[in-house]
This record gives C-alpha cells, structure tokens and sequence, in this order.
C-alpha cells in the first residue's frame, strides 16, 4: 500500500473517489471548488464515467443530478 500526502480538500476528495462516488457537481467560488477539480482531473473518475458538471450558481444546481 503506497502513502500518500494530501492537502484537506485532495483527501476528501480522494475518499469520495475511493467510496465511489458516481457524481460530483458544484459552482465556483465555493470552498468545494478544489475538490471539484481534484476529483475531475483523476484518472480513476475518468475510467469510471463519473458525471462532473458545474453551474453558474446554486439555484440550478439541485436539478443537475436528475438530468
């Protein structure tokens, strides 16, 4: 088992990935932000087909995981 080190929001997106997560939507300007990208740019998400959509603000964005 390899370790790693990881910044708070890498690790919370990194056990999300590992829980396996199916989708991740967000906004930016958000403190979820950086884990939005983290979770985009890994391979394994990629490999999975996880849904990654983002939104101009909060209103829309309930709806996203539906469509």
């Amino acid at each position: 088992m390899e370790k790693h080190l990881f910044l708070g929001d890498e690790a919370i997106a990194q056990a999300a990935i590992d829980a396996g997560l199916s989708g991740v939507y967000a906004y930016p300007g958000t403190p979820s932000t950086e884990i939005t990208e983290y979770i985009q740019h890994s391979g394994v998400v990629q490999q999975r087909g996880v849904h990654c959509r983002w939104s101009a603000n909060e209103k829309p964005l309930w709806k996203l995981p539906w469509e």
